[in-house]
């Protein structure tokens, strides 16, 4: 989603990547549609449910569709100056979106914070509700050079399998084997009637997902699809169903807060995740019109801006529709309207900011072909 992973020739840019991160940015405003709707606290029962939790599944794949966008993307990237350069664009743009979400807590929520409050809640990642993507894509972008590094060094295909392997033994095996209660009598009956699961293996390491997500890109990059083109999509479909069934299941009377198997770490995101990749990443695409191109192109240059402004937007559209249709299963009715509405001003938002870090570029650079200039005079 980072702006300095765009392709730079657009004549060679790849419309299938595109594709996969406005798949990935609208999954996003997707999936907080579940988070403001206050689905994942509410019993799974009745067919409004059900259809939230297939749907809700799916959009779990949002962030893991970008980190492997990161590591197909940026596989090759060795340590150098050139390359820490490339973060501006990113730091630039989550300075002018939390600008957004502060002028928005401040006109219109009618928070009360000093200047140095502000410039804190940017520093820390708190001016959005969604910066913690930054934090987590900062510390990413410091290690990239080095796992290439690990990643390239490896002699052969094997090598970077387990590679693989061990890095979703470490992050991703945990949610399958560590979501069990043994001790509970009944529990296999209603598993939602205790939040208390056996721990078999451990699992101090799931928070390193991305780097999972991060090698599983960079070993599509330079392998690529291990499936037939056909098979890709019935699989993806195939497991969509299962897992829902599954999730339906487990949460029947619960909800899926908390829930291992659906996070991004767990092994029901990892495997849909992959599977989505694969599938859109073999879309044949030479048959769209250019508009359409253009169109993909321009959607996802903006998404990073979008993702970190939804936020605003979600705030504005949540609070008003959660007081007029109290009852949850009700909500889904207005999925598509909330989600449109949402996403399409995100995309309006990160256009303007993009719009504004175009002007600040062309004036920084004016300034200093003139101050060049001047120097050449001298």
């Amino acid at each position: 989603m980072a702006p300095q992973e765009n392709m730079v020739n657009k004549k060679e840019r790849n419309v299938n990547l595109d594709i996969i991160r406005c798949t990935a940015i609208f999954m996003v405003i997707l999936v907080h549609f579940f988070l403001n709707s206050e689905f994942y606290w509410h019993p799974i029962v009745g067919k409004r449910m059900y259809t939230m939790t297939i749907l809700c599944t799916f959009a779990y794949i949002c962030v893991p569709l970008f980190i492997l966008l990161t590591g197909y993307l940026m596989c090759q990237k060795k340590l150098s100056y050139t390359y820490y350069k490339g973060i501006r664009k990113t730091l630039a743009i989550y300075l002018l979106a939390s600008l957004v979400c502060l002028a928005y807590r401040y006109l219109i929520v009618h928070e009360t914070f000093s200047i140095s409050a502000a410039l804190f809640r940017i520093l820390s990642f708190r001016a959005s509700g969604y910066a913690w993507y930054i934090e987590m894509y900062i510390g990413l972008f410091l290690m990239i050079p080095f796992l290439n590094l690990i990643y390239r060094n490896l002699g052969s295909q094997k090598e970077k399998l387990v590679l693989i392997i061990t890095c979703l033994v470490l992050t991703t095996l945990p949610s399958l084997l560590n979501q069990f209660d043994w001790h509970t009598v009944g529990w296999w009956a209603q598993p939602s009637m205790s939040q208390s699961y056996d721990k078999l293996i451990p699992a101090w390491w799931e928070n390193l997902y991305p780097i999972t997500y991060y090698f599983i890109g960079a070993y599509l990059s330079e392998f690529g699809s291990p499936l037939r083109k056909r098979v890709s999509f019935p699989l993806m479909l195939i497991a969509l169903f299962t897992f829902s069934i599954y999730n339906i299941y487990r949460c029947k009377d619960g909800g899926l807060e908390n829930f291992l198997a659906c996070q991004w770490f767990g092994f029901e995101c990892v495997i849909l995740s992959v599977l989505t990749f694969l599938f859109l990443l073999r879309l044949p695409t030479q048959p769209l019109p250019r508009w359409l191109k253009v169109f993909f192109a321009r959607i996802a240059d903006l998404s990073l801006g979008a993702y970190l402004v939804s936020w605003v937007w979600d705030q504005y559209a949540y609070t008003k529709f959660k007081t007029l249709v109290t009852y949850i299963p009700m909500r889904l009715n207005y999925l598509p309207i909330l989600v449109g509405f949402v996403f399409i001003c995100s995309l309006v938002t990160s256009s303007c900011i993009h719009g504004i870090y175009a002007l600040i570029c062309k004036g920084g650079s004016a300034l200093r072909n003139g101050k060049t200039n001047t120097v050449r005079k001298i």
